[in-house]
């Protein structure tokens, strides 16, 4: 019976991405663990997003215990590959790729992940992607009081190749907290649906607090609140202290992650300034770094 349950439960789900315009796909489906646990393996998993992101891996295992079904604990031994719509494909392997999901029936459900001693490759030689490892990467999603949510991530020791290669990599470290609003609105099927229902009722982030650091560059930013405008771009504004913000924004720059800078920008820039998102642009300062980020 718990086997059948497993199946006609990952068919349903399977079903419901597929009606909203995703691509799901495995070669083989396992269930087992009994008598104490339900044990889910897929082989040869593809998912793919209407928008064109996806994910591949040869092996998935999901395990719950019979007397906690919705509690599931996910694993991906081989690694897994991220489909990107613009760019070639990232393989991302490490000693360790797994998360937690449980409390599905709380909007949002309580959600887990860390990967351990990661390395990026991209599978075609041309594309690019920003970093080639990092030691730790972790992402918690957890319900709270009046429809809120708080969020999590965390980058340790990230490792990115300087221009050239000449030199060691550079360390990339990232930590971000926030408080989202109306989490309750957290319930359509995909990921652009799900944000444009929360930008549409008046969903907010409130940061916590972030810091960035690349090499000897530092970004630490004060609390303050961040939104989506229709578009799906970041809109509001931070304040923030820079540490050795012409080097940060050289460094950006040479990356390609923002905008040729001039030698004015640089001697200009003080270091507490304020990032701006407005009218699907960012701004640190004075100096223009871009599109603002767009989410869906």
């Amino acid at each position: 019976m718990a086997r059948e349950k497993v199946i006609q439960g990952t068919d349903r789900l399977a079903a419901k991405y597929e009606s909203a315009g995703y691509e799901i796909a495995w070669k083989q489906r396992s269930v087992g663990g009994y008598p104490f646990r339900i044990d889910l393996v897929l082989t040869d998993v593809e998912v793919r997003a209407p928008e064109g992101w996806g994910m591949t891996s040869g092996r998935l295992e999901a395990e719950a215990f019979l007397h906690a079904p919705g509690h599931w604990v996910f694993a991906a031994p081989r690694g897994v590959s991220l489909l990107r719509p613009a760019g070639g494909t990232v393989e991302i392997t490490g000693s360790t790729l797994h998360a937690s999901l449980t409390g599905l029936d709380m909007r949002p459900p309580r959600f887990s992940f860390e990967g351990l001693n990661l390395h990026f490759r991209t599978l075609d030689g041309r594309d690019t992607f920003p970093m080639t490892g990092a030691e730790k990467i972790e992402a918690y999603l957890r319900p709270g009081p009046d429809h809120q949510a708080a969020v999590l991530f965390r980058l340790t020791k990230g490792r990115a190749d300087r221009p050239g290669g000449i030199a060691e990599p550079l360390r990339l470290d990232l930590e971000l907290e926030a408080i989202l609003s109306r989490a309750d609105s957290l319930k359509e099927t995909g990921w652009t649906q799900t944000l444009k229902a929360w930008a549409t009722a008046g969903g907010q982030a409130s940061l916590r607090s972030a810091k960035a650091t690349a090499g000897p560059a530092m970004l630490v930013a004060r609390p303050g609140t961040l939104g989506l405008d229709a578009a799906g771009r970041v809109s509001g504004q931070l304040d923030v202290t820079l540490g050795r913000p012409p080097e940060m924004l050289l460094a950006l720059s040479k990356y390609g992650l923002i905008p040729k800078v001039s030698d004015a920008d640089l001697h200009d820039l003080p270091a507490d300034t304020v990032i701006r998102f407005r009218d699907g642009s960012a701004f640190l300062g004075p100096v223009a770094i871009g599109a603002a980020p767009r989410l869906f």
